[in-house]
């Protein structure tokens, strides 16, 4: 994963990467999960691992990672390479830079993860076709790199004192 800063009009503040390790609410029977980028910083989603057990209506269920702005989905979707059937268990994964293995009816091969950053209030989550009321996410877990801006506030009072500096000079 990359170092980034945050462009400014006179250069990049510099951000400062902290590994984390989040654990998602389990969301209700029958809802997909996601989880929002906290303001002031950019997440390299480095891996998950969740779990969805299914119900008995008869589905192939199909999650896909899906990344929004906050409104609007921005990527097409990674999907999964097997399709999740009525009453079983399946335990997802996906890593940046390579696939997750697996093996065994409750495994399903994972995807591998865009190699971008996410900006403040950006979701990363799951939207699964054919999710039924009676299915289950649990154990949900992400790993991201997370670069923090420092002094941006310092930055920011910076720029507006120049910008007034300069309406105040010309006159």
């Amino acid at each position: 994963m990359k170092d980034y800063g945050l462009p400014v009009p006179w250069g990049v503040v510099p951000a400062e990467r902290i590994w984390r390790t989040i654990a998602v609410p389990q969301p209700a029977a029958g809802v997909d999960w996601s989880v929002s980028v906290p303001g002031g910083a950019l997440w390299g989603v480095q891996g998950f691992r969740a779990q969805l057990v299914t119900g008995a209506a008869v589905a192939a269920r199909a999650p896909r990672i899906s990344i929004t702005d906050g409104e609007v989905e921005v990527t097409a979707g990674r999907a999964f390479d097997a399709d999740i059937p009525a009453n079983s268990t399946a335990i997802l994964g996906g890593y940046t830079g390579w696939d997750c293995g697996g093996s065994g009816a409750t495994l399903n091969p994972g995807v591998s993860l865009p190699e971008w950053p996410l900006q403040a209030d950006w979701t990363f989550g799951i939207v699964t076709r054919a999710l039924q009321a009676a299915d289950q996410w649990s154990g949900i877990r992400l790993v991201v790199a997370q670069y923090e801006v420092r002094g941006l506030e310092r930055a920011v009072e910076r720029y507006e004192r120049q910008v007034a500096e300069a309406i105040a000079a010309s006159g």
